[in-house]
């Protein structure tokens, strides 16, 4: 039996991750914004409300500074250990190189850092980002994930780089209009980087636009009647310099519309979104000063937050023999006479045939780090040329080709919002009346291919709820091949 646990039997656990995350932005509210405002004139006589608000704001900064450098230090320990959907190569790099960044990033904790210790808590801070992104770049992440991921590294290059290169001689210091002009390249990459991360799956997308908007809309009415005030915010707290310029202002703006709208919509949702949205909330909080050990604790955990996304599995890991008795039952579905199972345990793929006789059935199921990732099924024969007629859920993504058809409508409001189609000529005319449409919102969590009078092809890359469903969706594909045969 493939049993899922009830939401009542799941207990809920508090997230350290999200616990540093909103400590890490009470210490940007009060330590890096509203004290660093309202210490004009440091000598003068502090008032009750000023003590509360430094000393509150110290504490959170020590706070920040500890836990940052535990739970990245517990992340490592752990992917050392327990990281196998890791490679191996990156499972062995990681306790070198994040040791040295980890080792010094404490002491920083605790004790104010000569200048060339900091120039090699940059460095290897800069070689861990760096084997992080080539993590999630290693990954089966989708292309969006790794060129997100590839956008964030380029902005920490741009921010770490040219002090690096500076220090050692290599490149002489940057003026003026470079400075700027690198400051203006890494809000791009960075904004660009959270519309990659931007969710396929629906949902949370009215919460953040009511957050998002407002949240624009004000900054720049704060940045159009006091620029001075929103320009010493965006240093104080986010380290970035806001430009005079009005089109530098429209950039800043168009980058905080990316970062909060993708950011609330990861967090809305849960999985891996959520895991991503927290790696981004730290990377955001810490800012892209990337000065003192906490800002790189707080960056190098939003890195890894990300790079955990890309290399886990949406969905949850089945046990051998829950998988073994899924595998009976869509062999029993098929006739299969045998059943051919290859890979390690947690990364088999199980292949399906039917007997000879009538339409052919294949059915093919892969498991990636316990997590049923793929479930194919071909019925009849599938010609290699687009299909005329397809079928997408809209938040699948890119299982398929869209069809060599014409985009079309059923005027069945839900199934239009769930579903794409695309029909050649109404070659799928007689799989779109009122029973089948239902069963497929039921049945279809992917995308499927219809070549009439050939055969069809679905591909998914969520595992069938129940234990009589995956033998229920091989008997409805059948039926929908026997119907246009």
């Amino acid at each position: 039996m493939v049993s899922v646990p009830s939401p009542s039997a799941v207990r809920p656990r508090i997230s350290l991750v999200a616990l540093l995350a909103a400590v890490a932005f009470v210490e940007l509210v009060l330590n890096r914004v509203i004290a660093r405002l309202i210490h004009l004139e440091f000598l003068q006589p502090r008032s009750a409300l000023t003590r509360v608000i430094d000393d509150f704001g110290l504490f959170a900064f020590e706070l920040t500074s500890v836990l940052a450098v535990l739970l990245l230090g517990a992340a490592l320990i752990r992917i050392v250990l327990y990281g196998g959907e890791f490679r191996a190569g990156a499972r062995m790099s990681f306790p070198l190189v994040g040791a040295v960044f980890l080792a010094l990033a404490a002491i920083g904790v605790v004790l104010k850092l000569p200048q060339a210790m900091q120039f090699h808590l940059h460095l290897s801070f800069l070689f861990l980002a760096l084997l992080i992104t080539l993590a999630t770049v290693a990954s089966h992440a989708q292309p969006p994930i790794k060129l997100g991921a590839v956008l964030l590294m380029a902005a920490v290059a741009m921010r770490i780089g040219p002090q690096l290169a500076a220090r050692l001689g290599v490149l002489p210091s940057l003026t003026s209009a470079q400075t700027e002009a690198m400051s203006d390249a890494m809000l791009a990459s960075t904004g660009a980087a959270a519309l990659c991360f931007l969710p396929r799956r629906p949902g949370g997308a009215k919460l953040a636009s009511l957050v998002t908007w407002p949240m624009v809309c004000v900054v720049a009415i704060i940045i159009r009647r006091d620029w001075e005030t929103a320009a010493r915010v965006a240093a104080y707290g986010f380290g970035v310099e806001l430009p005079i310029a009005t089109w530098g202002q429209l950039l800043c703006l168009a980058v905080l519309a990316a970062v909060a709208y993708s950011t609330i919509r990861m967090l809305s949702l849960d999985g891996v979104n959520r895991l991503r949205g927290y790696g981004f909330v730290l990377l955001a909080v810490g800012g892209w000063q990337l000065e003192l050990p906490y800002q790189l604790g707080l960056a190098a955990l939003g890195l890894l937050c990300i790079a955990e996304s890309a290399v886990r599995v949406e969905g949850r890991p089945l046990a051998r023999a829950a998988f073994e008795q899924l595998v009976k039952l869509g062999a029993a579905a098929v006739g299969a006479p045998s059943v051919t199972m290859t890979g390690a345990s947690g990364y088999e793929v199980a292949r399906l045939h039917s007997p000879p006789g009538g339409a052919p059935v294949s059915v093919t199921l892969q498991r990636r780090a316990g997590v049923v990732s793929d479930l194919e099924v071909t019925v009849g024969e599938t010609p290699p040329r687009d299909p005329p007629f397809t079928i997408s859920r809209r938040s699948s993504g890119g299982l398929g080709p869209p069809g060599s058809g014409a985009r079309v409508e059923t005027e069945d409001l839900a199934f239009d919002r769930a579903f794409e189609v695309h029909d050649l000529r109404g070659a799928g005319a007689p799989l779109l009346d009122d029973a089948t449409r239902a069963r497929m919102a039921q049945l279809v969590t992917g995308w499927l291919g219809v070549w009439p009078q050939r055969g069809l092809r679905y591909r998914s890359a969520e595992l069938p709820t129940g234990d009589e469903t995956l033998p229920t969706l091989i008997a409805f594909l059948r039926e929908l091949q026997s119907r246009v045969a």
